[in-house]
């Protein structure tokens, strides 16, 4: 174990080396200009391959592309960690806002575990006011990464207290997790469940001067001139209090694109603004191996990103827009070796929920049968896996064959959907000696993930793992220095090259 760590710091220190040289190869930089408007997009989870394949989808289905590809200035970084070249958000994230690399776990610290100020904190302290929007918790990884400074994202708590003393003006999005502090983090970095409750953090924030927006209502009522500090917190919270899924939203949820409106609406003033927005739950679908979902969130997220570049082209001198992303998630290829040399992505349109949300739904038909007194069979499952994902069953005796159409289902798929059923509901708990629990479902339901794989592989793409990959992520830049983000870099230069923006004269 110890020579491996010893290979592993090696090779990223040669990582780090080999991006170093090739940057001293490079042409001298440009005079860097003060920027009064600075916008930084995170798509958590979004590398190269969700924005290609989200990219052509939109473009089969609308005609239009993702904003963010259209963006005149184009480049990748790469975002390994100090410890491990697969990356986790939180480290990623205290590189993109501090500039250093640091262990995998770490908000805002060094890997000395030593406080590292953020560009956040750099832009607030020139004068400008800051904004934080994320469609997940607010003391997640991501979030926090700009605000706080913990040891380990696991002090939720903690992190959401940094939040409140950060004198930062603007947060939007889900809501507190962990908000009465049970979660704890001992020295070896476990989190322990079950501390008895602290002051409930909300209660918190209003002693603390903030206006808690939650409702559509309370949204409509702030603007330019509202006092702050302004904490808006979605009308419906999913899991760890992160707001709904894009393909799941309620009529009345706050989107991404609303709250990036109006945080510019609450934070324009002589002196500017920084706002960091991060699409959240790209990451989430992601691990998940939902392409629909994935394609839903970066889409939300591109809509707030247009919401920027409109406001970029009526202070053409005075803006700069970012988009990058955190880290890959899943590992997704655009091409399936069931599909040869072509994409359907039009299939995707299919499935109509997450499979969060299906997954959920699965549950309560369990329960209910259950309830009844009902031994749920596959046969009575074979509509909703329809009705939600889009697969057609065969059915020769009314020509219903897999030749006549894509998303009918081979007699193999049929089959790895009854095996997976089985073993949802607990029928069949054997595995064969060449077969992986963890590989084919990764800890999600057996039946709803093994659905949304044939989703995919039907449009022609495929999932290689339910966790972080080592691609190097696409970065995108429009507006003033927007020069300095068009090259192969590594996520630290994101925070460098704003802290040269924040500070020039």
């Amino acid at each position: 174990m110890l020579k491996f760590k010893k290979f592993l710091l090696a090779a990223v220190a040669s990582a780090a080396a080999v991006f170093s040289f090739c940057g001293q190869a490079q042409a001298e930089e440009p005079e860097v200009k003060p920027v009064k408007y600075v916008f930084l997009f995170i798509g958590d989870g979004m590398a190269t391959p969700q924005r290609m394949v989200t990219d052509f989808y939109l473009k089969e289905m609308t005609g239009e592309g993702l904003c963010m590809n259209s963006f005149p200035v184009q480049g990748y970084a790469t975002t390994y960690s100090a410890d491990s070249l697969i990356t986790d958000s939180a480290a990623s994230a205290t590189a993109m806002a501090t500039g250093v690399k640091t262990y995998s776990g770490a908000i805002g610290m060094d890997i000395n575990k030593e406080p590292v100020e953020s560009v956040s904190e750099v832009a607030h302290k020139s004068g400008k006011k800051i904004g934080i929007v994320t469609t997940t918790s607010m003391n997640h990884a991501t979030p926090g990464g700009f605000y706080s400074h913990q040891k380990n994202r696991g002090e939720y708590y903690k992190i959401a207290g940094d939040m409140i003393n950060s004198g930062f003006e603007f947060f939007a999005g889900g809501g507190i997790y962990d908000n009465k502090g049970r979660i704890t983090v001992n020295e070896k970095g476990w989190w322990i469940y079950g501390k008895e409750d602290q002051k409930d953090m909300y209660d918190l924030l209003k002693e603390n001067g903030f206006t808690i927006v939650d409702s559509p209502e309370k949204f409509a009522e702030i603007g330019a001139g509202s006092a702050t500090p302004i904490y808006v917190k979605n009308p419906h919270l999913a899991e760890e209090d992160t707001c709904f899924y894009a393909m799941d939203e309620e009529p009345d949820d706050i989107t991404l694109a609303m709250n990036v409106a109006k945080a510019i609406e609450v934070l324009d003033n002589p002196n500017g603004f920084f706002i960091m927005t991060e699409g959240g739950k790209i990451d989430w679908t992601a691990h998940a191996n939902d392409a629909a979902g994935t394609i839903a969130e970066l889409t939300a997220l591109d809509e707030a990103v247009q919401v920027a570049y409109n406001f970029a082209l009526k202070h053409p001198d005075e803006t700069l827009i970012v988009v990058t992303g955190d880290h890959e998630t899943g590992a997704l290829t655009l091409g399936f070796s069931g599909t040869g040399y072509a994409l359907y992505l039009k299939n995707i349109e299919g499935q109509k929920k997450t499979l969060w949300r299906a997954s959920n739904e699965f549950k309560e038909i369990k329960d209910e049968a259950k309830k009844d007194g009902i031994v749920l069979t596959f046969d009575d499952m074979k509509p909703y896996i329809t009705d939600t994902f889009g697969l057609i069953f065969p059915d020769p005796e009314n020509g219903v064959k897999p030749e006549n159409g894509n998303m009918v289902l081979s007699d193999y798929e049929v089959s790895k959907l009854q095996a997976a059923f089985d073993r949802s509901m607990g029928y069949n708990k054997e595995y064969a000696p060449t077969e992986s629990k963890g590989v084919m479902y990764g800890g999600y339901d057996p039946l709803m993930i093994t659905a949304t794989h044939l989703v995919s592989n039907k449009s022609g793409l495929a999932w290689a793992s339910f966790h972080h990959s080592a691609m190097p992520v696409a970065t995108s830049a429009y507006g003033v220095n927007s020069m300095l983000f068009g090259n192969i870099s590594d996520n630290t230069d994101i925070a460098k090259n704003l802290r040269k923006i924040f500070e020039a004269k």
